[in-house]
């Protein structure tokens, strides 16, 4: 009787995926919420299976899985707990649960399931795989390298084990490990085919293509763009080129790919690079990371922001001065000037890209911001013809309020045409 009562239970907790609003999976530390998606078939089907055998654990995966297609991670993270109730030594229960955990970024409880799962069923490649993708986010690379040592001999086919290889050489490198690194490469465990961005990622340490070749005009996902130009950030950071390699770790967090790992582990290369390159403590640097964060997100999308968001990140006596010699004084003209600017079809294909910034502490409370970025794909108001690119250097002032709260007291733009002309510095960039 208890079983039967517990099978209608769990039948009844299955929410039809029709009734699923969009719904927040992550908010960033920069407070941009991530959503899900809407089914568009195969949740319901996977809900309608689950429902004739409600406690068949590989239809609570199949629906697990579902859900995590359409980005519904702790709709899936509940799935597979009910599962759990049912079987709490199922390792791939475990295994499904902790990489879900992992893409809404509750890194501890992802560890936990994936340790013991591993200590359930020690054959499982996706347990190996999503703990070294984990000890790799926390900056443990040599625990990193170990778990992906044990991945690639069981990688189920060849996009996996591509990919496993391509976080093996990572970790090494990032762990000190470069002799080992290479000798790997040249072993070729990713003999067999494969056609993902992990492939092309290792081209790239191996030498086969530069930089400019990593991307290709098919590359228009989200997760795609996210993959590519973390690998990219991450292969310019282990040849000493920080700078080079934030710009690609902005790249992949402008993506919007919020679930790839590329995309995880970017904003945390991007705190940990805050971290050492400025003055500032550790609480004036997590905030100011914060608003920069939210700056950089309203100019990867010019066209398609709400101007009073863009507007808010300013103090009431903001003074803004553009590239164009205009000036704004206090909020409210501020306001004015972006839904102005907004209102406009001029940066609909437009697209922004960093190129450099820094950061110091000037005085308590206040810190000043040095900027330059590449805007391309701007057109003409009037002929709608797309404008040359431009490189634009901007200085931002910083100040805490007396709340706490971080803001943007002064702005001031300026172009720098001669800079923009050179090829290397402003060009579109693949996959845009």
């Amino acid at each position: 009787m208890r079983i039967a009562i517990s099978a209608i239970a769990l039948a009844a907790s299955v929410i039809p995926a029709t009734l699923v609003s969009q719904s927040v999976q992550y908010r960033s530390p920069a407070g941009v919420e991530y959503r899900s998606q809407n089914d568009t078939g195969p949740i319901a089907r996977a809900e309608k299976a689950l429902a004739a055998e409600p406690r068949n654990i590989e239809r609570i995966i199949a629906l697990g899985v579902a859900q995590s297609g359409a980005r519904q991670f702790r709709e899936a993270i509940e799935t597979f707990s009910r599962g759990l109730t049912i079987a709490p030594n199922n390792a791939l229960l475990l295994r499904w649960r902790g990489h879900r955990y992992l893409s809404v970024r509750e890194f501890d409880r992802a560890t936990a399931d994936l340790t013991r799962g591993a200590q359930l069923d020690s054959s499982i490649y996706g347990i190996w795989y999503h703990l070294g993708v984990l000890r790799f986010a926390k900056g443990d690379f040599a625990g990193a390298s170990d778990a992906f040592k044990r991945a690639l001999p069981i990688a189920p086919d060849s996009s996996e084990r591509t990919g496993a290889t391509d976080w093996l050489w990572m970790s090494l490198m990032r762990a000190g490990k470069e002799a080992e690194a290479t000798a790997m490469l040249a072993r070729h465990p990713d003999s067999i085919p494969a056609n993902n961005a992990y492939a092309r990622r290792l081209k790239l340490y191996r030498g086969e293509i530069q930089p400019n070749d990593l991307f290709t005009p098919a590359d228009t996902s989200d997760i795609q763009i996210a993959t590519l130009s973390y690998g990219l950030g991450n292969w310019y950071l282990v040849r000493g080129h920080p700078q080079s390699a934030r710009r690609w770790f902005e790249r992949s967090v402008q993506s919007g790919g919020w679930p790839a790992f590329g995309f995880i582990v970017s904003e945390i290369e991007l705190h940990r690079l805050g971290e050492n390159q400025n003055n500032l403590d550790s609480v004036t640097a997590a905030a100011v990371t914060r608003l920069l964060a939210q700056f950089d997100a309203t100019q990867s999308a010019t066209g398609k922001l709400n101007a009073a968001g863009r507007a808010g990140l300013f103090s009431d006596d903001a003074i803004f001065l553009n590239a164009f010699g205009g000036r704004s004084d206090g909020r409210a003209s501020i306001d004015s000037t972006w839904a102005r600017m907004y209102r406009s079809t001029t940066f609909d294909s437009a697209h922004i890209e960093i190129i450099d910034r820094k950061q110091r502490l000037i005085a308590p409370g206040v810190v000043l911001v040095d900027h330059l970025e590449c805007l391309t794909g701007q057109r003409g108001p009037n002929s709608g013809r797309e404008l040359p690119p431009r490189a634009t250097h901007i200085t931002l002032i910083l100040r805490r309020e007396p709340n706490a709260d971080w803001k943007i007291v002064y702005y001031r733009a300026g172009d720098l045409r001669q800079l923009a002309q050179r090829p290397s510095v402003c060009s579109k960039p693949p996959g845009s």
